[in-house]
Formats: structure tokens, C-alpha cells, sequence
């Protein structure tokens, strides 16, 4: 009998500044992955879209080096490189070749302590910007999206999308970027996560010797606001002509940190988060309205959303809907049976090591280990706490996070075809509104 597969647990250190380093020694390829991380990402920008066009900025330039030459200089020793802000972290990744680790290493190191943030590349970067909001009003699936976070986090930072918006991404200028900047790569709230072909001491102090004497002025970091009381309602965006409905029932789910979140994702595996879920099974494989459907948890930092949708047949919109609310309400007030219990612990726990197939996972994987604050052997011990998880547990999740009575739907879609069925939904009031988000008048 084959040995159960056991998660890596990294090696921790620390450096002169405090900057934490978790490393993952694997001597099968002769390939280093190294991600820098911080705790604390766009949740706490000033201003939509702020923190992702930082983590864009920091691959155009230091104070070195400019664009070109600084993608010269990966290119040379044969690296990949990039660098992001989501939304609980601010990341700078670069992949190479273990013979040419330390000239990644310093470049690395450049990216994240010396970023230029040159007008003209925040100008260069603006015009994009700029294209790909012009591109999103066409694309059902980011409008619903972006229309999911506005009507669950009106007034939160959450509310807006990551790529922000025309209003905001204009008043972005270098300082604005630096300010942010400041605020989130800082010592004390970064980890470096390195996989591949090392020794963890050596490592170590090759790191301490390029970032350990780093000590950037301090700025406070805001404190992430808490998420909005959660009401019902109905929100529709009309696309007239539309040969679909994009359709989702939207919560607030727990923090990446909750208490119950175990059992939070046995009931949302059960429910929508696997091939054999109840809601693909109605939606797809019993009613055949939509090639899927599927729930998720978009854990954060904060308070996430919580989805569960699909792109339904426009002439069964509300039947659909019908459907994921008495999915919904049935395993609120039902629970699970054992069966479903097993299949979602076997579905969850067989998704692991998938998150460390490559060095490139396996390097994310650990980065949130100190994104999140979580222990070194947080997925190490998966296996045993989602098998602790019962049926009394799932049920109470369920009635926690998945009710439908507290949910709000939104659609996109052709609204003549179902104008006249959404009030009998009974899922309280109905509101109209245009892709970017504006109230508008019942057609």
C-alpha cells in the first residue's frame, strides 16, 4: 500500500530586519522559485485599483534601472519574473535556474526595495489601464462580478474591483504609488518563500546579505474596516439580446482565519464546489440549463464573498433561481448525508497536492502561510481536521454562511425575458442598474 502524501512543512527563519523566510528544499530539478510576500495588499488602498497597478509598477523600473533593462537583466540569466498586489498581499516572484540564483536574488531585491515609480510609466500604464476597463463592459462575467462586490460591499474596499475604475485609476500619480507602497513593503510584515534545489541556512543568509539591513521609513497601515450587514435584494443588469443569464446568489463568507472555516468548505463542496455537487447536479445534469454551476469562498484577509452561479438558458432565468434557493434552503435547514460528507472530505483533501505540484505552487502555497498567519504545518494537518468535520458541524456552517435568506441575486442578462417572474421570487426588492454600477430606470 502506497504511503498517504504528507504536505511539506517549511524550514523558518528570519532576517536582521525582521523579514520571515520559509523555505521548501527539493533537490529534483535543479530550478528555484523565491516569492516575496507581505500581509496586507489592496484591502487597505486609498483609492480603487491603487494597489494592483502598484504591484504592475514594480516590474517598470528602479531607481537603477529602467524597464527595458531591468527585464534585460531577467533575461540574461535566463529568469521569469513578476509582480502583483491582490488583495490581501503584495507579491515579487522570480523563477531561475539554481546556477544563477544569486543574480536573481539581487535583482529580486532591487524590484522590492527600490521601485522607481517613473511618470512616464505610470502614464504608459494608465493608457492600459484604461483599455481594459473599455474592454470589461462587454464581458458578462466581469460585469457580474464587479456588480457581486458593489451591492455586497457598498462603501468597503472590497466594493470596487481590483482594476478599479476610470475615475480612480486617474487620479493615480508617482506619489500616490510610492505612499501606498510604503505602507504595505515593510519588514515586518513580509515573508520570503523559497522552493528548489537549496539548503535552507545558505539561503538564508544569502537574503539576510541583500535585504536584511533594509529599514524603510514606517507609514501606519489602515486597519481593514469590517463587512457591511448583509440584506436581501435583487439586482439586475439589463443586456438586452443577451442569449444568456449570468446568474448568482451572493454572501459574505468568513475570513480566511475564521473559526468554522473547515466546515464552511465541506458545506460549500456539498453544495457547489465539486463535479457532484446538489447545484450542478440540478442545474447541469438534471435540468440541463448551463453547461455549470458551481459555489466557492473567496477567502481574504477580510470577510470574502461568498457566489454561487451560473450562465443559464435566458427562457429559465428564474427557474434556475428557483433551484439554487432551494439547494440553498434545504441544506440549511437539512444538512448533509453521510455519503455527501465523505465525498466532499476525499474531494477536498485530494485537491492538495495540487498546490504543490510544481515549485512555482508550492512557493504561493507557502508565501500564504505567511499572508494569512497560519502555522508551518497548516496543510500538513488538513487531511485530519477536514475528517474531524461532521455532520452537525456542516450543518451549522450552512446555516451560518450559505442562507439564502440574507443573500442578494444579481443578474445579467436579457430582463425582458424575465421581468415579470423576478418579483414572485420573494427575494426582496428589485433594483435596476448599468454595468458600472448607476442606478437606472426599469425598462
Amino acid at each position: 500500500m502506497a504511503p498517504a502524501w504528507l504536505a511539506p512543512v517549511p524550514t523558518a527563519g528570519t532576517l536582521g530586519n525582521g523579514v520571515r523566510v520559509l523555505v521548501v528544499t527539493r533537490t529534483n530539478l535543479p530550478m528555484v522559485v523565491v516569492h516575496i510576500a507581505t500581509r496586507g495588499g489592496a484591502d487597505r488602498q486609498p483609492n480603487a485599483g491603487l494597489g494592483s497597478f502598484v504591484g504592475e509598477m514594480l516590474e517598470q523600473g528602479t531607481s537603477t534601472r529602467d524597464a527595458m533593462h531591468l527585464s534585460e537583466a531577467f533575461a540574461a540569466i535566463g529568469a521569469e519574473h513578476h509582480a502583483w498586489v491582490d488583495w490581501d498581499s503584495g507579491n515579487v516572484w522570480v523563477k531561475v535556474l539554481r546556477d544563477r540564483l544569486d543574480d536573481a536574488l539581487a535583482l529580486v531585491a532591487e524590484m522590492t526595495t527600490r521601485p522607481a515609480f517613473a511618470e512616464a510609466e505610470v502614464e504608459r500604464l494608465r493608457s492600459q489601464r484604461f483599455a481594459r476597463l473599455s474592454q470589461r463592459v462587454d464581458a458578462p462575467d466581469a460585469i457580474l462580478r464587479d456588480t457581486v462586490a458593489r451591492v455586497l460591499y457598498a462603501g468597503h474596499v472590497y466594493g470596487q474591483p481590483l482594476i478599479g475604475n476610470r475615475e480612480s485609476i486617474a487620479r493615480i500619480t508617482p506619489d500616490r504609488c510610492r505612499s501606498f507602497y510604503e505602507s504595505i513593503f515593510v519588514p515586518e510584515r513580509m515573508h520570503v518563500a523559497v522552493v528548489g534545489d537549496v539548503d535552507a541556512a545558505e539561503v538564508t543568509r544569502k537574503l539576510d546579505a541583500l535585504l536584511g539591513s533594509w529599514r524603510p521609513p514606517k507609514r501606519a497601515l489602515p486597519a481593514l474596516a469590517p463587512a457591511p450587514v448583509q440584506r436581501p435584494g435583487v439586482f439586475v443588469v439589463d443586456r438586452p439580446g443577451a442569449r444568456q443569464s449570468h446568474v448568482a446568489m451572493c454572501g459574505i463568507g468568513p475570513a480566511r482565519t475564521g473559526a468554522d472555516l473547515d466546515a464552511a468548505l465541506v458545506a460549500n463542496a456539498i453544495f457547489g464546489g465539486m463535479g457532484t455537487s446538489r447545484l450542478n447536479g440540478n442545474l447541469r445534469e438534471t435540468h440541463a440549463w448551463t453547461y455549470g454551476a458551481r459555489s466557492s469562498f473567496d477567502l481574504r484577509l477580510g470577510s470574502g464573498p461568498f457566489t454561487a452561479g451560473a450562465a443559464v438558458e435566458t427562457a429559465h432565468t428564474v427557474d434556475a433561481i428557483g433551484e439554487m434557493v432551494r439547494e440553498l434552503e434545504q441544506l440549511r435547514r437539512l444538512g448533509v448525508t453521510r455519503e455527501e460528507l465523505s465525498r466532499a472530505r476525499v474531494s477536498l483533501v485530494q485537491t492538495l497536492p495540487g498546490r504543490f505540484e510544481s515549485n512555482v505552487a508550492t512557493a504561493a502555497s507557502v508565501a500564504w502561510l505567511g499572508v494569512y498567519g497560519l502555522p508551518l504545518d497548516e496543510y500538513r494537518s488538513l487531511p485530519d481536521r477536514v475528517e474531524a468535520v461532521g455532520q452537525d458541524e456542516v450543518r451549522a456552517a450552512a446555516a451560518r454562511w450559505l442562507d439564502s435568506r440574507k443573500m442578494r441575486l444579481v443578474i445579467v442578462g436579457d430582463a425582458e425575458k424575465f421581468r415579470d417572474e423576478l418579483a414572485g421570487l420573494g427575494l426582496g426588492p428589485v433594483r435596476w442598474m448599468d454595468a458600472d454600477g448607476r442606478p437606472v430606470a426599469s425598462r
